[in-house]
């Protein structure tokens, strides 16, 4: 997580005055501070996390493409003992078309969870259901999940060399490790919350107003 600053820290007997403090829902919100200092902006309409959100998601179908980039060059260096250069099989063309596949299906996820955003929280919008958000949140880690296959596939067929300090497809598979760990990309949580929402069960987490 080195890259995206979540670091921690503490003071200690030290003195905050209330302006400048600020409540952390409120300022996640769709009614955050922002919106009344700049209302002609339209970014500040949507609430922050819904656009870490797909930052996350983003970031992810970024990588498997860059994946995907990377494939053909990197598996043409690759030599099998006994069978030859490993471009020419058959193995091979399978893997890269489906890994080509879900990244494909993680573009589509992606610009499917934009959409909604851009729907739900447009300006003038009422507050999204639980059970639209479910299915927003199912599209940006659906996103996420069908990348990492991606590259999980490529690292695969690309065979043991790539993973040598400095090489970009060890950095890729290295960066989709810590992707995968973060909540906002976590596919058991998000799976598990939007079926108890469509069964008519509710949330069982807390910070409701976050979902």
């Amino acid at each position: 997580m080195k890259a995206t600053g979540s670091n921690d820290f503490e003071l200690k007997d030290a003195f905050i005055p209330s302006h400048r403090a600020a409540d952390f829902l409120r300022y996640a919100s769709r009614d955050n501070d922002g919106v009344a200092l700049y209302p002609s902006c339209e970014l500040l309409q949507y609430p922050m996390y819904r656009i870490l959100a797909i930052i996350h998601g983003a970031v992810a179908v970024g990588t498997a493409e860059a994946a995907l980039e990377l494939f053909p060059e990197a598996v043409a260096k690759r030599v099998r003992p006994g069978s030859g250069p490993i471009l020419a099989e058959a193995e091979t063309h399978a893997a890269y078309g489906e890994a080509t596949q879900a990244a494909h299906i993680a573009r589509l996820m992606l610009d499917d969870a934009v959409q909604r955003t851009e729907r739900l929280y447009g300006r003038g919008s009422a507050d999204p259901s639980h059970e639209e958000l479910a299915l927003l949140n199912l599209s940006v880690t659906g996103s996420a999940t069908e990348a990492f296959h991606a590259v999980d596939v490529i690292v695969q067929a690309a065979g043991a060399s790539i993973q040598r300090d400095g090489t970009p497809l060890d950095l890729i598979c290295r960066n989709t490790q810590v992707m995968r760990n973060h909540i906002t990309l976590d596919r058991r949580r998000t799976q598990r919350l939007a079926g108890r929402i469509r069964l008519g069960l509710g949330l069982d987490v807390p910070h409701d107003a976050q979902y």
